[in-house]
């Protein structure tokens, strides 16, 4: 059923833990939207660099917020999704901010209320490079690598409950896990032509990659077996038609 963007209401989930600087450019771009309907969401991981203070100090308009221990950043999402009400939430996590303060207004205009999945493109820190996806994606597309910002995506909330959020026992893949099911049970998914948000770029050590690695082939084997499949011979196909 389609929902008149005047009424539709957008949810924001920002994870923090000790990034006190990056928690106060993430507050600042939500607090500057031009778009009122916003519900705000912090979780903290019981941060004792300041985070708290910063997040009491503007408790007057955030819809929700604690701070204590958590089991790690899934943990702490999936805190944060239980308590979205609104109709699509997006998880932009300390560090990050949103483009401009038109951004959810923009979202709301484009977004396809029946969408389970609604991403834009994202641009890294201090330059001009974008992460720009491609339209119409298909599961057995990721089974290499994540295709889809999760900084610049906006989940239909209902769903992402539905399926139960991130699986906590996966420590970096989950939100590349919730996308790819999202695809492989064919939910209808859109591509909105903005960019979302402004993203910190960091590298990744070697020994994370290897981390991913293991956990993507662990979750396709456990979850996603069919698309497993379709993506090593998507992979080779490939390949083929290099050494064609």
């Amino acid at each position: 059923m389609d929902l008149n963007p005047n009424k539709m209401r957008i949810g924001i989930v920002t994870i923090n833990f000790n990034n006190l600087q990056g928690l106060i450019k993430t507050i600042k771009s939500v607090k500057n939207q031009t778009c009122t309907n916003i519900q705000f969401i912090i979780i903290d991981g019981g941060s004792t660099d300041g985070s708290k203070e910063i997040i009491q100090e503007n408790s007057d308009w955030i819809s929700y917020w604690i701070s204590e221990k958590d089991n790690g950043v899934y943990h702490a999402m999936n805190k944060g999704l239980k308590e979205v009400t609104a109709d699509y939430c997006l998880f932009l996590n300390s560090g990050d901010y949103l483009l401009n303060q038109q951004t959810i207004e923009n979202v709301k205009t484009q977004i396809d209320s029946n969408a389970a999945m609604s991403y834009g493109l994202i641009q890294w820190e201090d330059t001009n490079l974008l992460w720009n996806p491609k339209k119409d994606l298909k599961a057995f597309e990721m089974t290499k690598k994540s295709l889809i910002p999760h900084q610049g995506t906006f989940f239909n909330t209902n769903i992402l409950k539905k399926l139960n959020g991130y699986k906590e026992n996966y420590k970096v893949i989950s939100d590349w896990g919730i996308m790819l099911e999202l695809l492989e049970k064919e939910y209808k998914t859109q591509k909105l032509n903005l960019i979302i948000s402004i993203c910190e770029k960091q590298g990744i050590s070697a020994s994370l990659e290897d981390q991913i690695k293991k956990e993507r082939r662990s979750y396709l084997f456990k979850y996603a077996k069919k698309t497993m499949i379709y993506g090593y011979l998507y992979a080779l196909k490939k390949i083929f038609k290099l050494h064609k």
